[in-house]
């Protein structure tokens, strides 16, 4: 008999007027269950909501051997690894106290901050309970959202220039009234940007967004356009990079070396992202920490996986091998 795994998300059907990010989301669960299906397991997609007690009986009923974990939504993300955790049914991805702390930025940065690590930096930020300690009035902010991930409600009027920390407060203000949630602004890194894709504890190869045919004076930043709308000028111009000359050898290895000391400090021991900034001294600041990436194939940790001659089905078998290798 094929042992049963259950794809928890927040989409198990396609509806019509989804955004492209919630299409993604979609696609993620049809590619990642006929992956499972080659992979010889029968699969149960459920649709995950806050009837936790409906969910556990549900689960109890299939028996799975484990939780395909996919539910993203920020307003739920935490709860399904909690959940889970509190059943000891063994699932796919962080753990919830690793979600927890990434998915806040302010937290993720906060922690940053306190590890005191040369090798760990991440830009300084000011949000509404800052002092004026952050603010240096010869740099730009980028303004974000706290718990908001897939560069959701960031433009290029996110970035900005502001005499004094409290014009910057006021800006944040004027964002969570138009976006209806909270933003931080943190110090604009004006450099390269890289990701950094986790397996397993194994570091794969470097990616770099490359900036093309932006003009001076156009942010180079991986705005919501950039990820999702593949008519735009933002997206046809930023493509992944994973050649590099050997002078940058300095600076992939200042990268890896971080990466490692996060994945200890967040406790990313199954599949994450690490997103950098660097700056034009070759310093990497840590921007953002996706414990629970996208795994659609088109996402950038599938791009790094195929780099390192993974495909898509031995993608996912090496992210389930942890927890089926458990079971044996």
């Amino acid at each position: 008999m094929k042992k049963k795994v259950v794809i928890l998300s927040d989409i198990i059907t396609l509806k019509k007027n989804l955004n492209e990010d919630l299409k993604d989301t979609y696609n993620q669960v049809l590619n990642i269950n006929d992956a499972l299906l080659k992979l010889g397991y029968d699969t149960v997609k459920l649709k995950f909501d806050l009837n936790l007690k409906k969910l556990n009986q549900k689960i109890k009923k299939i028996n799975p051997l484990f939780i395909f974990n996919l539910v993203e939504s920020e307003d739920k993300i935490i709860i399904p690894p909690a959940f889970l955790e509190s059943i000891q049914m063994p699932f796919t991805g962080s753990s919830a106290a690793a979600i927890i702390i990434s998915t806040n930025k302010i937290l993720m940065k906060n922690m940053i901050i306190n590890y005191k690590n040369d090798l760990l930096k991440t830009p300084v930020y000011i949000n509404n309970e800052s002092n004026n300690v952050n603010f240096k009035k010869e740099k730009r902010f980028i303004i974000k959202p706290i718990e908001h991930h897939s560069s959701i409600n960031i433009t290029e009027s996110s970035i900005i220039n502001s005499k004094n920390s409290q014009d910057v407060k006021a800006k944040l203000q004027d964002f969570k009234k138009k976006y209806k949630m909270n933003f931080f602004a943190e110090e604009y890194i004006d450099g390269r940007e890289f990701n950094i894709a986790v397996l397993n504890k194994n570091i794969l190869p470097v990616q770099e967004i490359e900036f093309k045919n932006y003009p001076d004076d156009k942010p180079k930043i991986v705005c919501y356009k950039a990820k999702w709308d593949e008519e735009s000028f933002e997206y046809k111009n930023t493509p992944r990079k994973y050649d590099f000359i050997p002078g940058d050898k300095k600076i992939l290895d200042k990268l890896k070396k971080s990466s490692l000391f996060c994945m200890e400090l967040f406790n990313l021991d199954s599949y994450a992202r690490i997103d950098y900034r660097v700056d034009k001294d070759g310093d990497p600041y840590i921007i953002d920490i996706n414990a629970n990436p996208c795994l659609s194939l088109d996402s950038g940790f599938f791009a790094a996986c195929q780099k390192n001659s993974l495909s898509f089905e031995k993608m996912i078998s090496q992210i389930i091998y942890p927890i089926v290798n458990k079971n044996i």
